[in-house]
């Protein structure tokens, strides 16, 4: 066994048996820190002495010990090695010694407790065995009972001329329990005395070096020593951890190298357990108030006077368990705390926080110490932990708040004032995952049935059973907040809720029993019911300067919170709804920043999804799809409810848009929940439907999605293009059908809609009616069009816009002006990656497949028929060329190419590519070059 940096102190014991060998006796104490290593440099120095024919005799003390008289001085002399009679007459002494011990405090050290006499006696028979070297070792001799020690004293006395040497070893304590008799121990052993203390980094390089290698050492010393604070027994448990951390996956502390594992923590205990009581109290102290606690309070909350304390977080900071005032690693704080009972633990939190709410401390650290508590029943522990929720949830810390709120619960005996607390923590769960809110409902609902629930919360309520498409009870908690509409107090929620269904929830209206008639928010109102009067607003009576004001005013005083960003993403959507993202673009970019900043999932998808609409409307199909992929991600789907009709259907209008129809197609097979078709969320899903049917020709089924958005904003009084332009799509579809009368009707109507003359529903509506009119009316429509969307931003559109002007130019025979036009619409279409579109714009290549010049119905193409870009991949594929040379040849990806490739087979019921000649023969009734 190695004894790092006691080289000087072993060689000073051996001195001293070597002085017993010449007949001078004495004896020495070897004191130090808890665990500093005593009793391994005694026992060293004992074996040592024992192999060069020293006798040994040894006694260990215990707490215990303090209570039974002479029993550390019985055990020493009983196990030195006595002849029978002596061994008896030893015993006798004892006993005769014991049966004249004062009868009173044992612990006194001002009352001679056994008789000159009788420990003369008791020495002597010790002195007398000493024909050669004698070495008597009393370990932990603070544990000693008084009389023990008083026989000591006189020991030490006896064999100044005798060939015995006495060792002590003694963990030095907080308060010194017997000072006169350590004070005259000292002083009769002539200066003999051995200070231990915690190693140095250079030792803890020894120890480890001895245990593995000189480079691990190197590496870990440091670390180890700042764990340990070079407690021997602290620093073996290390490498017992590093050991076992070796052979498993157990997580290394943030110190390179170290793993802090079951070992330390045991050592710490250990440590613990080896202290006397103070230092033992005062290290439960500081791991209940948590590091560097205040002086004072430590001193009230384990009842010991300040100055003794202090000497307590003193000799622990010798021991190498605190650096000053704090634990050195946080599993040792953890370690200690598990150590105490739950009632003792719950004990000191309580006090703790008592003595900390008393003397004014924040009331974030009272509530930590109230919730360790369980029951701390007292009149301020309620407001003080939700001050404590308030202070967290400034700090971005929603776990914590929704924690104190709960005890808070626990603790509070109003009932009313429990429904408010309950509500609060579904607002706070719904940031971080709307689905935790569903173990909620019944108790709020409940609640709102006994009338305990404020208009606030009651409004809150609703907004999480419409999200969950919990409509029964949404109804009764509508119908509710209607009846109160009189009350001052709920007139404005009441104002806000039939705001809210209808703009969210308009099925939701006709199931009420009662109506009234929404009155204005007042100056200085919340924000959620400015926010709700301006969307409104935007819905019933269009687009106007004080909307868009009303919408900016919110945003710009309004703080992202739980009780705003409902306010906050209402007033964004009366921007983009109101085709203003110019203003909207910016306010979606700081929001995202500010949520971002915060552990807020909820509202981090609720922003992505607003600014999935604002992309898709800007054209920017990419960023569409990031935003919409990053809103799914931030939320499960089950955590979206009715909601996820926002950000599902913008993933799909951008990946059919970039032909990706595939993995449209999935998202559209996914399940949906059954109400989401009935809310406002679910036009966007629908209208996107729409979209792909429109693309993958599937024109009537296009139609049907179309119009059913149509029939539903007609009943819902939200016919507004900029929602969702059903009219331009069906129309776009009708057109495909040959129907060009009845798509003209629906693109005249919806541009009659368009009030703005620069929004982008009017340059969508101007580019579908162009494609219904005569083609001496069509380039004016078109430039006009071109001229809307380049204001307002929408690339997507205005590419389309220039493929169309391209083809009226070159029928117009205005070659030049044609080619310049599609240049143009190629280049936008080639930055958004709207393949699509690329590839109504390429030219034919010079090598195409050879086929016959008339155009192929669909009708007649397999079961399913191709549509035009798997056409252009099929031919190429059968004249022989691989997917890449396809791919450089339209202008697409390889993964594109697989896609269009793989959606052929199936439709022309085939299963590998050389069968693709004689098939598209087959279909198209002529010969086919594959060559």
């Amino acid at each position: 066994m190695v004894l790092a940096e006691r080289a000087d102190d072993l060689a000073r014991l051996r001195s001293l048996l070597d002085d017993a060998r010449q007949h001078r006796g004495s004896g020495v104490v070897v004191s130090g820190p808890v665990a500093s290593g005593k009793t391994e440099l005694l026992n060293t120095a004992a074996d040592e002495a024992v192999k060069q024919g020293a006798t040994l005799a040894t006694a260990l003390c215990f707490p215990a010990d303090k209570t039974t008289p002479l029993g550390m001085f019985g055990q020493l002399l009983l196990d030195c090695p006595l002849a029978t009679q002596t061994r008896r007459r030893a015993i006798e002494l004892l006993a005769e010694a014991r049966a004249r011990i004062h009868n009173g405090d044992l612990a006194s050290e001002h009352v001679q407790q056994v008789s000159t006499a009788v420990a003369h006696s008791l020495c002597s028979l010790l002195t007398d065995l000493a024909t050669h070297p004698l070495l008597l070792v009393v370990d932990d001799a603070q544990y000693a009972d008084v009389p023990s020690l008083q026989c000591l004293l006189l020991l030490v006395r006896k064999i100044r001329w005798t060939p015995v040497v006495l060792a002590i070893g003694r963990t030095t304590p907080v308060r010194e329990p017997h000072p006169l008799i350590q004070a005259e121990l000292l002083r009769q052993l002539h200066s003999h005395r051995i200070r231990l203390t915690t190693l140095s980094e250079t030792g803890v390089a020894e120890v480890i070096a001895a245990r593995t290698s000189t480079g691990a050492a190197d590496a870990l010393a440091s670390s180890v020593h700042s764990v340990s604070g070079g407690n021997p027994l602290l620093v073996r448990a290390l490498l017992e951890d590093q050991n076992i951390a070796g052979r498993t996956t157990a997580k290394p502390d943030n110190r390179p190298g170290v793993a802090v594992g079951e070992s330390f923590e045991q050592a710490v205990i250990s440590c613990l357990y080896r202290s006397d009581d103070i230092a033992r109290t005062v290290a439960y102290g500081i791991a209940v108030l948590g590091d560097g606690p205040d002086l004072g309070i430590l001193s009230e909350l384990t009842e010991f006077g300040p100055q003794v304390a202090s000497s307590a977080v003193q000799r622990l900071d010798e021991a190498g368990l605190l650096a000053g005032a704090r634990f050195r690693h946080p599993n040792a704080r953890a370690a200690i705390i598990k150590s105490l009972s739950e009632k003792e633990r719950a004990t000191m939190h309580r006090t703790a926080a008592q003595l900390l709410h008393h003397r004014g401390h924040e009331p974030s650290v009272v509530a930590e110490h109230l919730v360790e508590a369980g029951d701390a029943a007292a009149p301020w522990a309620v407001p003080v932990l939700q001050q404590a929720a308030d202070q967290a949830l400034r700090d971005d810390r929603p776990q914590q708040a929704v924690r104190y709120l709960e005890h808070a619960r626990v603790l509070c005996t109003d009932e009313r004032a429990r429904a408010g607390l309950l509500g609060r923590v579904a607002n706070i769960e719904w940031r971080l995952n709307p689905a935790a809110v569903l173990r909620r409902l019944d108790a709020l609902t409940s609640a709102m049935r006994s009338g305990l629930l404020d208009a606030e919360r009651a409004a809150s309520l609703l907004g999480h059973l419409l999200w969950h498409g919990y409509t029964e009870e949404a109804v009764e908690v509508a119908t509710a907040l209607q009846k109160r509409a009189a009350d001052p107090e709920w007139s404005e929620e009441a104002t806000t809720a039939w705001r809210s269904l209808a703009l969210w929830f308009p099925s939701i209206l006709g199931r009420l029993s009662t109506r009234f008639a929404a009155s204005p928010a007042p100056a200085g109102a919340e924000p959620r019911h400015r926010a709700a009067e301006a969307l409104h607003a935007v819905f019933t009576r269009g687009t106007d300067a004080d909307v868009i004001t009303a919408a900016e005013q919110v945003l710009r005083a309004t703080r992202l919170a739980d009780n705003t960003v409902d306010a906050i993403c209402t007033s964004l959507y009366a921007l983009v709804y109101s085709d203003r993202f110019d203003k909207a673009v910016p306010w979606y970019e700081t929001l995202q920043d500010e949520a971002s900043q915060q552990d807020a999932p909820g509202w981090q998808a609720l922003l992505h999804a607003a600014g999935a609409e604002i992309a898709f409307r800007q054209g920017d199909l990419g960023t569409t799809e990031y935003r919409a992929q990053a809103a799914l991600r931030y939320l499960a789907g089950s955590s979206w409810g009715t909601a996820i009709g926002s950000p599902l259907g913008s993933l799909v209008l951008a990946l059919t848009a970039m032909g990706r129809y595939g993995e449209a197609s999935d998202l559209l097979e996914q399940p949906f929940p059954a109400w989401l078709l009935h809310t406002r969320a679910g036009l966007p899903y629908r209208f996107a439907r729409g979209q792909y049917n429109l693309a993958t020709h599937a024109f009537h089924e296009a139609i049907a999605d179309f119009r059913a958005c149509g029939d539903l904003m007609t009943e819902w009084r939200l016919d507004l293009p900029a929602l969702v332009p059903w009219r331009s799509s069906a129309a776009e579809a009708y057109l495909q059908l040959g129907q060009r009368s009845a798509a003209k009707k629906l693109a005249a109507e919806q541009l009659a809609r368009c009030k703005q003359p620069r929004s982008r529903s009017r340059g969508v509506s101007l580019r579908v009616l162009a494609a219904t009119s005569d083609p001496r009316h069509r380039q004016k429509l078109l430039r006009e069009a071109e001229a809307v969307l380049q204001s307002c931003g929408d690339r997507l559109e205005l590419a389309k816009v220039l493929t169309d002007l391209s083809a009226a130019r070159r029928d117009a025979d205005r070659v030049g002006q044609a080619r310049s036009t599609v240049r143009r619409a190629l280049l936008i279409a080639k930055e958004l990656r709207a393949e699509p579109l690329c590839q109504r714009l390429l030219p034919q290549p010079a090598d195409d497949v050879t086929v016959h010049t008339r155009r192929i119905p669909k009708s007649t193409v397999g079961a399913g028929s191709l549509t035009e870009a798997e056409w252009r991949v099929a031919r190429l594929a059968a004249q022989g060329h691989t997917n890449t040379e396809i791919a450089g040849k339209l202008y697409i990806t390889v993964s594109t190419v697989e896609q269009h490739l793989t959606r052929a087979y199936r439709k022309l019921n085939i299963s590998r590519r050389t069968e693709l000649p004689a098939r598209l023969r087959k279909e198209i009734g002529a010969p086919m070059s594959v060559g």
